[in-house]
């Protein structure tokens, strides 16, 4: 089943009453954005660095990007806006796919030197101060929805949140990534989330394997 998770960058369309924006000035920004962040970190990628790294003068980036921690949001997650899941036929498959995706993507050096930064200016910003789940699964709840909404009927339990059940699977990839590894625990759980999900919509389903085994750290 085919899994893809593609980069984009900022709206490349018409600015109201101006000419059409530049996407290859876009395209510079955010690769500048995400070599620093990779490079230097969180604290270090600055809207002068970036202008700095990608030639672009600060006024142009300002126009785009009223803050560096929007631009580091265009940089990071976006690339999580078309994680794209071809329906197998086999949901357990599918959701397993949607978890490999996220993985793969938060997993990216740039991702993993963002998002601490970013709760920590969501912590100290209100007004900026979205759950994450939401943030990076905003491009993909319509996808997961219909993946779990075309599933014959009768198959699947109706009474769970849709919405719910993809922020626990965001949750639980950004866990396993950002805080298990500092747990201090000496074995390490196999990954189960997408089997827990399959088994919470599919109550009457035959379960061919057991949950919760063990693997010591790689």
């Amino acid at each position: 089943m085919p899994t893809t998770v593609d980069a984009v960058t900022a709206d490349g369309g018409a600015r109201k009453g101006g000419r059409p924006r530049d996407r290859h000035i876009d395209e510079v920004v955010i690769r500048a954005t995400l070599e620093l962040l990779e490079e230097v970190g969180f604290s270090g990628t600055s809207i002068q660095a970036v202008s700095r790294r990608s030639g672009v003068a600060t006024p142009a980036i300002y126009r785009r990007w009223s803050n560096r921690v929007e631009l580091i949001e265009t940089a990071v997650f976006p690339s999580m806006q078309v994680v794209a899941v071809t329906p197998s036929g086999n949901l357990r498959a599918d959701l397993q796919s949607y978890v490999d995706a996220f993985t793969t993507t938060l997993s990216r050096p740039a991702a993993r030197a963002a998002l601490p930064g970013l709760l920590s200016e969501y912590q100290h910003n209100p007004e900026r101060n979205q759950s994450v789940a939401m943030r990076v699964g905003a491009g993909v709840r319509d996808s997961f929805r219909t993946l779990i909404e075309q599933q014959p009927a009768g198959t699947i339990a109706t009474e769970l949140d849709i919405e719910f059940l993809l922020d626990l699977l965001v949750g639980s990839v950004l866990y396993r990534l950002f805080i298990l590894p500092y747990t201090g625990r000496t074995h390490v759980p196999a990954d189960d989330t997408a089997e827990v999900l399959f088994r919470a919509l599919t109550p009457c389903a035959e379960k061919p394997r057991e949950v919760g085994n063990h693997r010591d750290p790689a």
